[in-house]
C-alpha cells in the first residue's frame, strides 16, 4: 500500500530539511532505558548530511519505569484481552510528548 503525504506538508518538509536536518525521536523499547540509545543516537548524528549534525533525541525512560505497566494486572480487562493502553501506558505517552517538545526546541523546527 502506497502512503499518501499532503503536498503542503512535503513542502514544508523540503525548507526544513534543506535549512537544518529533521529531527529524530527515538522511543526506547520494552525493558529498555534512554541509555541503551547512546550508541544509536551518536550513530544518526555522525551520519548528517550537510556537516549539521542531526538533532537526535531519545526519550527519557528509565528501565523501573517499565514496572508502571503492571498496573495493568490488577485490571480484569487484562486478564480479559480487552485493556486499552490508557491510562496503564500514560507515563509512557508523557515520556513521548517531552521528547517531541525538547526536539523541536532543539531544532527550530516548531517556529
Amino acid at each position: 500500500v502506497k502512503r499518501r503525504t499532503h503536498s503542503g506538508c512535503k513542502r514544508a518538509i523540503r525548507a526544513h530539511a534543506a535549512a537544518s536536518p529533521l529531527p529524530i525521536i527515538i522511543l526506547p523499547g520494552l525493558g529498555n532505558n534512554a541509555a541503551d540509545y547512546d550508541r544509536l543516537k551518536d550513530a544518526l548524528r555522525a551520519r548528517s548530511e550537510g556537516g549539521e549534525s542531526a538533532v537526535v533525541t531519545v526519550a527519557d525512560v528509565k528501565r523501573y519505569d517499565w514496572l508502571r505497566n503492571a498496573a495493568g494486572l490488577t485490571d480484569v480487562n487484562y486478564w480479559r484481552g480487552t485493556l486499552c493502553p490508557r491510562p496503564t501506558v500514560d507515563w509512557y505517552l508523557n515520556y513521548i510528548d517531552d521528547a517531541v517538545e525538547q526536539s523541536l526546541l532543539a531544532s527550530g523546527a516548531d517556529e
